[in-house]
């Protein structure tokens, strides 16, 4: 028997930590079956659902109070005491949002569009929010949503976010700063404190995004540790599957 035939025999049989690791990245999840946990478009749609308090996770408007309170608590934005001089935040952040009418990709008069656009009639509050998952700001972009917004409500405490995967700094200097990571923590207090609230079915699709965001954010030591471990011990093993796994033999490096 070939030399990478036992070994590969011993790797898949013999260890356990394989196991866990072929387990884990090979786990279902209906937006990795789908091929749109990446684009950037999905992640909006999945937010607007969660901000829309009329939507059907039956949540309220739980997850903007949230939001919002966390624009408002991120230390980019308040280490900067001029940048949150006109806002009052206690007052924004206790609002109810019962009301809040949330659009998506809402066009503006150069054609462009604004990711999700927040809205409360009756606290006039309007939250802008540009989502950049994986992608880079374009020149003006910042500047002609937030003078659209300022113009089409007038009058209306305008709350500019600028949504990050990497906590990357807008150009522009109104918009506050808010991250991934921000909307994972919600997500996951969110899903503790209303597990036996919620219609089981929702906290599935929520517990499914919740892994898509941990994929993305969370460095987990233990499974680099655990991979690299077995590729320093099973080098010529793992380079074959990964081989067959393409449909090909790859050449060994011995």
């Amino acid at each position: 028997m070939p030399n990478h035939q036992q070994q590969i025999l011993s790797l898949i049989e013999d260890s356990q930590d394989f196991t866990y690791l072929h387990n884990h990245f090979n786990r279902f999840n209906p937006f990795k079956v789908l091929q749109v946990d990446n684009y950037e478009i999905r992640h909006s749609n999945v937010l607007a659902w969660l901000m829309d308090p009329q939507q059907n996770h039956d949540l309220g408007s739980y997850f903007m109070k949230k939001l919002i309170a966390k624009v408002f608590v991120n230390p980019a934005n308040y280490e900067d005491e001029d940048k949150l001089a006109n806002y009052d935040v206690l007052q924004l952040s206790r609002h109810s949002y019962h009301d809040l009418v949330v659009y998506k990709e809402l066009g503006t008069a150069n054609r462009k569009r604004i990711d999700l656009l927040a809205v409360s009639d009756l606290h006039q509050v309007a939250v802008l929010i540009e989502n950049k998952f994986w992608s880079n700001e374009s020149e003006g972009q910042l500047e002609e949503y937030i003078k659209f917004v300022r113009t089409a409500y007038d009058g209306y405490k305008i709350i500019p976010v600028f949504l990050t995967l990497q906590d990357e700094e807008p150009t522009h200097e109104d918009y506050l700063m808010l991250g991934y990571s921000d909307v994972l923590d919600i997500l996951n207090n969110m899903t503790d404190a209303n597990k036996e609230y919620m219609h089981p079915d929702v906290h599935s699709f929520i517990s499914y995004y919740i892994d898509i965001l941990e994929d993305q954010l969370v460095q987990n030591n233990e499974l680099n540790e655990k991979g690299m471990a077995h590729y320093k011990n099973h080098k010529e093993a793992v380079d074959f599957l990964a081989g067959v796994g393409k449909g090909r033999m790859i050449e060994s490096d011995f």
